[in-house]
């Protein structure tokens, strides 16, 4: 079984974000953060869904076993890691510039 508040704290740790960052993405009290972890009680269905759009993730890999639904390679999982801590207008700029990587190799018939 998946230890749920040991998955967020690592996905907070992963981007550097405090309980406060947290709260304030996933539109969640602080105080409600530090309760979990304190009486060790488990955040309810919607709150958890907060949670994960807040870290950009499905509520499937937030509690898959390995924290991955799919068999990637190192390279493949840190390049997901490093998109999901980027923000929003970082995955736009990102996403147009991978995009045009691909079209750059498709007209010289890579």
């Amino acid at each position: 079984m998946v230890d749920i508040l040991g998955r967020i704290l690592e996905m907070r740790r992963k981007r550097h974000w405090t309980e406060y960052e947290l709260g304030k993405r996933a539109d969640i009290s602080q105080s409600t953060i530090t309760t979990w972890y304190k009486r060790n009680q488990l955040p309810n269905l919607v709150t958890l869904e907060r949670i994960c759009q807040a870290f950009g993730l499905t509520l499937s890999q937030l509690v898959a076993e390995d924290g991955n639904l799919v068999s990637l390679s190192r390279d493949e999982l840190e390049f997901l890691e490093l998109y999901q801590c980027m923000n929003a207008s970082q995955r736009r700029y990102f996403t147009e510039f991978m995009k045009s990587l691909k079209e750059d190799d498709e007209s010289r018939g890579l």
